[in-house]
């Protein structure tokens, strides 16, 4: 009776270690598949560095373009590039290395408006990571981030309404001033004028509005202008040719060096032409001569008989 009763009392304790143990592997396989523990799948490490983790978490999930692939193993502060922050430290699925390449960028983004934050890793197209990697980080814009910005927006449009109020602008002298205003009036009074003259058929643009032969000559002058221009364009007519005609520039090219040479000539001291230009006893000198041939002329005119002696034999 005793050893029926020990045998019992073994049996019921084995039993119950096995529930026991049963529980603890079932409670640990839980624990390891709820924080995606790289037990069964084959994980690479990835990394990030940044210098706020916005309240990151060692286990929260990282996921790529919103699908979970992994999780945060641990985050260490270090000094990288002479910049201290935190070494993120990820756990990344294997199968999902190919889509996540050189120029893949990483977020930490909320998971609702004020649940955990997670890192999101961008698909890639370029080449594929390593194991141990460090991706590049881009700020994501959360809310404290909006509320500085806002912050900073009122601020600016409280300066311009400020600016508004003291007169300052064009806005600011048109809400507070009367002397743009009445400007603008006055050019609106000379804008009303000028089109009552042009209503009026008074003034050359008026009646070029309104007067259709008017109208006609001036285009017929613009015509023959064009016609002229066109002309001229074609190298017509002496004004074409020295426009577009290299031998009639050729031929006035010469003849000013001709003209030139011939005033360097009569600059020329040495020369005859030069002398009688800056000798002065050359220009006295023939004075002198015309002078004398000059009374030489009149006294023959005067006294033939003294000068021609006529003998017949």
């Amino acid at each position: 009776m005793s050893s029926s009763r020990g045998n019992l009392q073994w049996r019921d304790l084995r039993t119950g270690l096995i529930f026991v143990i049963g529980l603890i592997v079932a409670a640990v396989l839980l624990l390891i598949v709820g924080r995606n523990s790289p037990v069964v799948n084959r994980f690479i490490d990835l990394k990030i560095f940044v210098q706020d983790i916005e309240g990151l978490a060692e286990n929260n999930f990282v996921a790529i373009s919103g699908k979970k692939v992994g999780t945060v193993q641990a985050m260490t502060i270090k000094e990288r590039n002479d910049t201290i922050g935190v070494e993120v430290l990820m756990s990344v699925r294997a199968e999902f290395q190919p889509v996540i390449t050189k120029d893949s960028k990483a977020k930490i983004k909320p998971l609702g408006v004020l649940g955990d934050k997670y890192v999101d890793i961008t698909l890639g197209s370029g080449e594929p990571v390593s194991d141990g990697d460090f991706l590049l980080v881009e700020k994501d814009l959360g809310l404290a981030d909006l509320t500085t910005e806002g912050v900073k927006l009122i601020r600016n449009l409280n300066d311009v309404l400020e600016k508004i109020n003291r007169g300052e602008g064009t806005l600011g002298k048109l809400i507070t001033s009367s002397e743009l205003v009445d400007k603008l009036t006055r050019t609106a009074d000379n804008l009303e004028r000028v089109s009552a003259l042009l209503a009026s058929n008074q003034g050359l643009a008026g009646r070029l509005m309104n007067d259709s032969e008017l109208a006609n000559r001036f285009a017929n002058i613009m015509k023959d202008l064009e016609a002229i221009t066109a002309s001229l364009r074609e190298g017509k007519g002496s004004i074409g040719k020295l426009l577009v005609d290299d031998s009639f520039y050729n031929t006035l090219n010469t003849t000013t060096k001709r003209l030139d040479s011939l005033i360097s000539g009569l600059q020329n001291p040495s020369g005859t032409i030069g002398k009688l230009t800056t000798d002065s006893l050359l220009y006295h000198n023939l004075n002198r001569s015309s002078l004398a041939l000059d009374s030489l002329l009149r006294d023959l005119k005067a006294n033939p008989s003294r000068y021609i002696n006529v003998r017949v034999f």
